[in-house]
């Protein structure tokens, strides 16, 4: 399966790549002289090295002899702090290091969508564990990445969460008929997303119906309409122009008189600025009372797009995001900042076309994708 981050993942490659080979250049020109390492390996690193002058004829006589002042003198060695770091198997950066290469991954990072915000904060993150780790000379490179992978897993964490699982336990503990709410924008594979589900659902011996509230767009009702044959599940649909809130009701009447274990409920996508849709998605929700609101969104889309999902979220909690088209070959900066931006978590990842494209959150693959 191809995710979406290879072009994220070559840049960050090659530029620990090409920052650790400089760095092994530089350790490999700090050779230190052929004196100097003689005496880096008889221990007297850090220290002024100190022995006798070549005593005179009259000091090697016996004793009795009168008393002669020992002469000494005492050599400094040049270059000691660069033998030790030679012939030490770690190394500790500079300072000055670190901040040219974190400065290219901020750039890298911004310019693959993640926000400005969430970018600082892996930065922050990445800059102090470089500069309280002392790091090894072989395989410097792959130190490197695992302290970036550290400071990316900080920020969108390290919970994997099974959609699927939690509503099927939902369903067994009593809460039945467990209603699903979907929002989002058109275009995005809102209704793709809804087929997934209910199929997986299925897929798990739990029963569903959909409800076509998308009652605007056209051709929304024989979209959802198709997949539901497909699939096999009943759907509850009426005529565009409908009240898309007495669909949803009729659908979950017609899963409590079936003891159907779920209810999917499809929505229109319009713009979140249109007051029409916001007081219509409202309705929906007073009327079916989800148990579970998602967003769905595009992987691809815009830098802009946690301010208009927080402007949905203002008028309509919402629980939970799926991202689609995870498979596609983009930035990817969204599946990395949409949450902390927005304080929602992600549920699930669209990864594809067909019924069982789509996987359960899983902040290891986000890491495996773009480290």
């Amino acid at each position: 399966m191809s995710i979406m981050f290879d072009s994220l993942k070559k840049r960050l490659s090659e530029t620990i790549k090409a920052f650790s080979n400089k760095e092994k250049e530089e350790i490999g020109n700090e050779e230190p002289s052929e004196y100097n390492s003689t005496i880096a390996n008889e221990g007297g690193l850090n220290e002024e090295i100190t022995y006798n002058e070549v005593p005179t004829k009259e000091e090697s006589e016996p004793k009795g002899k009168p008393d002669r002042t020992e002469s000494k003198q005492k050599v400094k060695i040049s270059g000691i702090t660069k033998a030790k770091s030679l012939l030490s198997k770690t190394v500790r950066l500079r300072d000055s290091d670190i901040d040219s290469f974190i400065e290219q991954v901020r750039m890298i990072l911004l310019q693959s969508d993640v926000s400005f915000y969430t970018t600082e904060d892996i930065i922050d993150k990445l800059e102090n564990e470089l500069k309280d780790r002392e790091l090894s000379k072989k395989n410097l490179d792959e130190q490197l990445m695992d302290s970036l992978r550290n400071a990316i897993s900080d920020i969108i964490g390290k919970e994997k969460f099974d959609m699927i699982g939690y509503i099927s336990e939902k369903v067994e503990s009593g809460i039945k008929p467990f209603t699903v709410m979907f929002l989002g924008f058109n275009g995005t594979g809102k209704t793709t997303t809804i087929a997934k589900i209910a199929y997986n659902l299925k897929l798990k011996g739990k029963s569903v119906v959909l409800s076509a509230s998308d009652t605007f767009r056209a051709a929304a009702i024989e979209q959802l309409d198709y997949h539901a044959k497909m699939i096999g599940v009943p759907i509850i649909k009426g005529n565009y122009g409908a009240d898309p809130a007495s669909i949803a009701f009729d659908a979950v009447a017609y899963a409590k008189a079936h003891s159907t274990d779920c209810v999917l409920v499809d929505t229109s996508g319009r713009q979140e600025t249109n007051k029409n849709l916001i007081s219509e998605l409202e309705k929906i929700a007073r009327i079916s009372k989800p148990n579970l609101t998602l967003f769905v969104a595009e992987s691809v889309a815009g830098s802009d797009l946690a301010d208009r999902i927080k402007e949905f979220n203002s008028h309509i909690k919402i629980d939970g995001l799926v991202l689609t088209k995870l498979d596609c070959d983009a930035k990817g900066g969204n599946a990395i900042s949409v949450s902390r931006e927005t304080g929602i978590p992600i549920m699930m990842f669209g990864v594809g076309e067909g019924y069982t494209d789509i996987i359960n959150y899983d902040p290891k693959i986000i890491l495996d994708s773009m480290t």
